[in-house]
């Protein structure tokens, strides 16, 4: 049996692997001045292979939100299409699937990307909007609106309760990557997300009578 020498790499890298080094390299430096040399060596391949997969950065980060966060958010619409529990069961399970996604995994570092970048990268805040947030503010929306309707939740425009929820969401995610090593009295992540839907979830809840909890 022959051996291949322990120096030669693979001609090509599996484009998730590329996809999870530009990732590392841009919660390390941020987007602009993420290089896509780094990111190959990062992946261990060529730029010239790199360049098989992805045309440049903005490719790579629609990439990785494509990989890492639109099947929390396409599984999230399936739940709400097929789930026929409670809307604050739902909505516990929709909000709790999206936090998952952004304070466990390496998609947290998206949101600080988007914040940190935003005025110079126009065109990836836009692709995130319209994959990401409106999907889930409208998710979130109509778990909200039928709440209302089946007397669960106290009344309230839907746009405005799918801010409240993601909006503390989105903070964290950023704090873990920016705040997070200087914290005196640090948080789990998992511990944080359940008492934030405790929170929000008595808000929104309606006792028996109509009155608000």
């Amino acid at each position: 049996m022959t051996r291949q020498p322990k120096w030669r790499r693979r001609s090509e890298a599996r484009p998730e692997e590329i996809v999870e080094a530009a990732l590392a390299i841009f919660a390390e430096r941020g987007f602009a001045a993420a290089r896509v040399e780094d990111i190959a060596r990062r992946a261990g391949v060529t730029k010239g292979t790199l360049y098989l997969y992805f045309d440049d950065k903005q490719a790579l980060f629609k990439a990785a939100v494509q990989t890492h966060i639109l099947g929390t958010v396409t599984q999230a619409e399936e739940t709400l299409s097929h789930d026929t529990a409670p809307a604050p069961e739902v909505l516990r399970a929709v909000v709790g699937g999206i936090g998952e996604t952004l304070l466990r995994g390496p998609a947290g570092v998206i949101p600080k990307l988007l914040v940190s970048e935003a005025g110079n990268f126009p065109d990836l805040v836009q692709f995130y909007m319209n994959a990401v947030i409106k999907r889930g503010f409208g998710l979130i929306g109509r778990t909200v609106e039928r709440g209302v309707a089946e007397g669960d939740f106290a009344p309230i425009a839907p746009n405005l309760a799918a801010r409240l929820l993601m909006a503390p969401v989105a903070m964290m995610a950023i704090w873990r990557h920016s705040l997070a090593p200087w914290d005196p009295d640090p948080v789990d992540p998992e511990d944080w997300l359940k008492a934030h839907l405790t929170v929000t979830l008595a808000g929104l809840a309606v006792e028996k009578g109509g009155r608000t909890a």
